[in-house]
């Protein structure tokens, strides 16, 4: 018996307010984190940085993003909805 789905257009972009919407709460988030404890962790933190630190950090988010765009592409096959990559 096959199983009958809705097929739904899925958008692969968020909406441009809901962008925008995560960056302020991250911004606020920090904002009353720095308030609160004041920005000396903050500044001794980023005084600990070396670049490899920031290339390993973006090559790991970048690798992880892919597997991750790569199971949700599977998933969604599996379920007769595929997804494609759009430029």
């Amino acid at each position: 018996m096959k199983s009958t789905a809705v097929r739904a257009k899925v958008s692969m972009r968020g909406t441009k307010w809901g962008a925008w919407l995560r960056i302020a709460l991250a911004v606020g988030l920090l904002a009353i984190l720095a308030g609160r404890f004041g920005g000396g962790p903050f500044g001794a933190a980023l005084a600990r940085l070396n670049p490899w630190t920031v290339i390993s950090a973006i090559g790991i988010t970048a690798f992880t993003t892919a597997c991750n765009t790569y199971r949700w592409r599977a998933v969604s096959a599996a379920l007769g909805i595929p997804m494609q990559f759009k430029h």
